[in-house]
């Protein structure tokens, strides 16, 4: 026997609060993220709101979030309440509902105005602003602490701005108030940037207006706040490379590491960035003359000159072959119009990969970010990457019956394994169900050429634009991606086809 606690503080949403559940976030509302905890973005009576779901926690937990302590729906709700009482800035709460199952909490949802245009404070020393954001954000910090509020998941993630510069702090379930230990307080600079020489820096605009100023000094909060950083990173080294360890073991010892019956692991391209070799067949996920510099070649830039181009406000993008993400990251990093991405994959990589993968792609923490974003997106719940970009994985084949295609596509990724690997990937029949959804004009591109697949391509009823036949005597099995059809394509020219 199931029942629920549901506070609101705004009348406007009651009736959405007093029936939310997971089923009515997944079909109303788009995943913004999805970690252990899933936050949804919906519309009701014309507001755009945020929705937390905190997931049904194990059940030495879910006895003391009955009994003992608030549950972290309530806390959120309660403690964004008090923040905004003391005049520092948090998403205007909504209200909570508490689902309780078998005498105990089973679930919860805190929901709040969702603060669209909003930045994030990662990589702030990426942006054009900082030398605004930095003093905004050091008297916010000053704020916070002479009212001895202590955020314990003060991070960068976890504070976004809006274009007037007006702070919010976000998932503030973990809080204290009337904190009065420097200590404590100073850890806020802990993990509030990956770089040493930005944390200080924003320790030293923020130590002129600590409440500690006078008692311990400049320097004394200084070192302090840059003595929290380095033991926060050192922790932070020992956990990933406990986590290094185990992916390892993992992907050693566990059969379902296998992708399609073979073993994936990570090997290095000539770019610097890595693809994914599945053994015994040798088969790459990406060319070896550099995994991302190539993708983006063939795939991104002709998306690139068709945001350009085009007066659209926005694109639907199928990717056939999710694969490691690639063709989505870069996408994603480049849209500067709205996208919507649906990507198909049969053999999803295990998360023992991914990780390993993602930390080895890319220079930027911002970029390696974002693909891990991507990559940890669940399957089948649109999720917002970034403003431009909203994802939706599909797992399986978009050729079986159950597949969802959307009711359009602009542009079409066509990337599969060759035909080598995958015959029936590469036939009049298989395009057939991408060739009905795409929209006059719309392209589609593939990195192969070769005349049986021109043919099929053109049975289907596309007009190939530019093709490239290889070059079979420049061909190495060592070095190929996917055999003497792909070994030599020239990459700045793959194979196009439009719709007519």
């Amino acid at each position: 026997m199931s029942r629920s606690k549901t506070i609101v503080d705004d009348n406007r949403h009651s009736a959405l609060m007093h029936s939310i559940d997971l089923p009515t976030c997944q079909t109303r509302g788009d995943v913004i993220y999805a970690a252990r905890n899933t936050i949804f973005r919906l519309v009701d009576d014309g507001q755009p709101l945020a929705v937390k779901y905190f997931a049904k926690p194990g059940i030495l937990k879910r006895i003391i979030y009955t009994f003992l302590r608030k549950s972290k729906a309530r806390r959120s709700f309660e403690n964004s309440q008090r923040l905004l009482q003391l005049g520092i800035g948090t998403p205007q709460p909504v209200g909570y509902r508490e689902v309780y199952r078998g005498g105990l909490i089973a679930e919860s949802f805190y929901v709040c105005r969702h603060i669209d245009n909003c930045r994030d404070l990662r990589w702030w020393e990426d942006g054009d602003d900082s030398d605004v954001t930095l003093p905004l954000l050091a008297q916010l910090m000053a704020r916070m602490h002479r009212a001895g509020v202590l955020h314990r998941d003060f991070s960068p993630g976890n504070i976004v701005y809006d274009q007037n510069h007006n702070f919010y702090l976000l998932d503030v379930n973990r809080m204290r108030f009337d904190v009065g230990s420097p200590a404590q307080l100073l850890g806020n600079f802990r993990c509030i940037n990956d770089s040493e020489t930005e944390t200080c820096r924003l320790a030293r605009l923020y130590a002129p207006l600590s409440p500690f100023a006078d008692t311990l000094g400049v320097e004394t909060i200084v070192d302090a706040a840059v003595g929290a950083h380095r033991r926060y990173v050192a922790s932070r080294r020992r956990r990933r490379t406990l986590k290094r360890w185990l992916h390892a073991l993992k992907r050693r010892h566990k059969a379902a590491q296998l992708v399609g019956g073979e073993q994936p692991t990570i090997v290095p391209t000539a770019d610097g960035t890595s693809t994914i070799c599945l053994k015994p067949s040798g088969r790459l996920y990406h060319p070896m003359d550099g995994a991302v510099t190539s993708m983006r070649q063939i795939f991104t830039e002709p998306i690139e000159a068709i945001l350009t181009e085009s007066s659209a406000e926005g694109l639907t993008i199928v990717e056939i072959g999710f694969g490691a993400g690639v063709n989505a990251w870069n996408v994603a990093l480049t849209a500067k119009r709205n996208v919507e991405y649906h990507a198909y994959e049969t053999s999803p990589l295990p998360h023992s990969i991914t990780v390993p993968f993602n930390l080895a792609t890319g220079t930027q923490h911002h970029c390696r970010r974002t693909l891990e974003f991507i990559n940890d997106a669940p399957w089948g719940l649109r999720m917002v990457i970034t403003p431009h970009f909203t994802l939706l994985k599909h797992r399986g084949n978009y050729l079986d019956a159950s597949a969802k295609l959307p009711k359009k596509a602009d542009v079409v990724l066509f990337d599969p394994f060759g035909p080598d690997s995958q015959p029936e990937m590469w036939t009049a029949d298989a395009l057939a169900p991408i060739v009905r959804i795409m929209t006059p004009g719309a392209m589609l591109i593939v990195r192969h050429s070769t005349p049986e697949i021109v043919d099929a391509m053109e049975s289907a009823g596309l007009k190939v634009k530019a093709t490239v036949q290889p070059h079979p005597d420049e061909y190495n099995s060592a070095d190929s991606a996917f055999g003497t059809y792909a070994a030599s394509i020239a990459i700045a020219q793959p194979l196009i086809a439009i719709k007519q």
